[in-house]
């Protein structure tokens, strides 16, 4: 139960910290920032950004079949992305429980 604690008190610590960070930011400077980027380093970031997120995907599934969970590699990757995107939402590492729990959602 302790843990449970734990974890709700960091990923709501979470959301206070961005809310705090969007609130005190300066969106007109930031989308003026963007729209000036270099565009060719934008896509390759996020050309990455997906190289990596399939490679990561790959070797979940190379997991998932040692146990002889059988899931497609599309639905492997979405339940990845939206891990890693709650991962990167919150300081406790939850994207890990949240990937077995859309895993057991979605294929049981």
């Amino acid at each position: 139960m302790v843990k449970v604690n734990k974890r709700i008190i960091l990923f709501i610590t979470s959301f206070i910290i961005l809310s705090l960070l969007i609130y005190f930011s300066d969106v007109s400077e930031t989308l003026s920032v963007i729209a000036n980027a270099n565009i060719f380093l934008i896509i390759m970031a996020f050309s990455l950004w997906v190289m990596e997120s399939l490679v990561r995907t790959l070797r979940w599934k190379v997991l998932l079949k040692r146990i002889d969970i059988k899931v497609s590699f599309s639905d492997a990757w979405k339940i990845m992305v939206a891990s890693m995107f709650v991962s990167n939402l919150s300081p406790a590492k939850t994207g890990d429980p949240i990937r077995s729990v859309m895993l057991k959602r979605n294929h049981n």
